[in-house]
C-alpha cells in the first residue's frame, strides 16, 4: 500500500494533545496511521501514513480535524540498513 506523508504547523501544538487524539487516529476509516515526527518547539509535523489514495489521507485530516499543508506519496524509502547495503555496493 502507498505511503505518504503529511506536512503540518501547529504552533502551539502540546505533547499531550497527541495523547487526547491517538485512539482516534488509529481507528481512521480512510488512512492507517504509521508514524509522527515534530519538533513541538516549532510546531512542525511530519505525519507518516499508509492508504490507497492522496484523498483517503486528505479525508482523514478532515475527519479528524487535523489541519495540514501539504500531502505527499513516498514513491522511495531507503533506511540506514539499505543506505548501508547501497555505500558497500550491495544494492
Amino acid at each position: 500500500m502507498p505511503l505518504y506523508v503529511g506536512v503540518h504547523k501547529a504552533p502551539g501544538l502540546q505533547q499531550e494533545e497527541f495523547a487526547l487524539n491517538a485512539a482516534d487516529i488509529l481507528s481512521s476509516p480512510y488512512a492507517q496511521f504509521q508514524e509522527i515526527r515534530a519538533n513541538i518547539k516549532e510546531g512542525f509535523i511530519l505525519s507518516f501514513w499508509e492508504s490507497e489514495s492522496v484523498e483517503n489521507v486528505v479525508a482523514e485530516f478532515e475527519r479528524a480535524g487535523f489541519p495540514h499543508q501539504e500531502v505527499h506519496e513516498m514513491t522511495m524509502v531507503i533506511d540506514r540498513a539499505k543506505f548501508e547495503q547501497l555505500a558497500s555496493g550491495q544494492g
